[in-house]
């Protein structure tokens, strides 16, 4: 006997949040929505794409022997502080640089979590101050300047966020909490004329290959990479 039905929520009032929804044949209760990635376009078509495509893929999960329910223990289940972030990096869809970064940051995170005994913290009790205790211990043991604390903390806003998404949380502690100053650097100063021709005339004495290299690089604003892919003339 059929269980669950995967549905689509389409309401009339345009400033409501449309959603997929799993809904429970046997006790006639939605027992899980869905709303990430739908409503970012206000474009109806788009929208329903969205929606069908979700549809699809989470029915496709439940003939898997997915069970939807199962979902909803996880907002009563007691998930440690780390624990929660590593859950919801694993429920990220990022690039695999992007997902480096991340795990860095949790690196990071999960060795102060255990220097501050804080390893038994439910993410359910998890505030503000927490986050910050965690953040300046790290800021002055590793002697953080603005742009590494801004880094690592919008990591962890971005991973609290998906917690949020999974009802695993409220709020998100760290929204509200100041960016650190960054200091301005200086980019890379363009040589004069005069000095760029004699650092290519040097290039030609010494490497006359490796002149041609920069040459086609400066000139052409080809990446070195792609040089390095064109094929050789015989």
């Amino acid at each position: 006997m059929k269980t669950f039905e995967v549905r689509i929520y389409v309401p009339d009032n345009k400033t409501e949040r449309w959603y997929v929804y799993i809904y429970n044949l046997q006790t006639r209760r939605i027992c899980k929505k869905f709303y990430k990635g739908i409503n970012t376009t206000d474009d109806r078509d788009e929208r329903m794409l969205r929606c069908e495509q979700f549809k699809l893929a989470i029915e496709a999960e439940i003939r898997t022997g997915w069970q939807p329910d199962g979902v909803q223990t996880v907002k009563t289940t007691v998930m440690p502080f780390a624990d929660a972030l590593e859950f919801a990096l694993s429920k990220k869809a990022v690039s695999e640089k992007t997902r480096s970064d991340y795990s860095c940051t949790l690196r990071f995170v999960r060795k102060a979590i255990k220097s501050l005994r804080l390893s038994q913290l439910s993410i359910h009790n998890c505030e503000r101050i927490h986050v910050k205790t965690v953040m300046d211990y790290l800021e002055k043991k590793h002697k953080w300047k603005g742009k590494n604390y801004n880094k690592h903390m919008s990591c962890l806003s971005s991973l609290f966020t998906e917690l949020v998404e999974w009802d695993l949380i409220k709020t998100n502690p760290v929204r509200d909490i100041r960016a650190r100053y960054e200091e301005k650097t200086e980019g890379y100063i363009q040589p004069t004329d005069k000095q760029h021709k004699k650092i290519f005339a040097r290039l030609k004495e010494v490497d006359y290959h490796y002149y041609i290299f920069c040459s086609i690089e400066y000139y052409l604003g080809i990446r070195p990479k792609e040089i390095l892919r064109r094929p050789r003339s015989v």
